[in-house]
């Protein structure tokens, strides 16, 4: 239900001719932010994020600044490209806590997208934008450590996160 949710929470700027790119930052942040806060661990048995909260603030402040040196430029905009740093950093330290265990994301992983045209219908970016933060979250990598067998460690990676459609 995470990705649905982020879909449903960014609509709400279709059709709205009033959208400040405060509203639109903080619309993105806050649908992401949810968005992941949703998923799941499954190496840890169900684990969740536990500190993430701080990083909304400073995901929503990268994505404004894009936006306002975007609204200044008169070039071709790589938007996506331009925000994926923001996503990247959101993950950098992140702590996933579950019953079986505690996974740390060593490396925040690396941001890929498709380049967007210019076009009149925000359905395009915004399926472009879930698959790229999709496809992100595949390459997230950390450390397992295990809480039911002491000394117990393993590599883990953003495959292990789990989000209902």
């Amino acid at each position: 239900m995470s990705w649905s949710v982020f879909r449903a929470k960014c609509n709400v700027l279709t059709g709205n001719p009033h959208v400040t790119r405060e509203l639109f930052a903080q619309t993105i942040a806050d649908a992401y932010h949810t968005c992941v806060t949703l998923h799941f661990e499954t190496v840890t048995a169900g684990g969740k994020i536990v500190n993430n909260a701080p990083k909304l603030p400073l995901l929503n402040q990268q994505i404004l600044a894009i936006c306002t040196a975007n609204m200044a430029s008169h070039q071709d905009v790589d938007f996506l490209k331009q925000i994926g740093p923001a996503f990247v950093t959101y993950w950098a330290g992140l702590v996933i806590t579950g019953p079986t265990g505690v996974v740390t994301v060593l490396n925040p992983g690396q941001w890929n997208n498709i380049k967007v045209p210019p076009n009149y219908d925000f359905q395009i970016i915004l399926n472009a934008l879930m698959l790229s933060c999709r496809t992100h979250i595949m390459t997230l990598t950390g450390q397992y450590v295990s809480s039911v067998v002491p000394g117990v460690t393993s590599p883990w990676s953003g495959a292990f996160l789990v989000s209902l459609p």
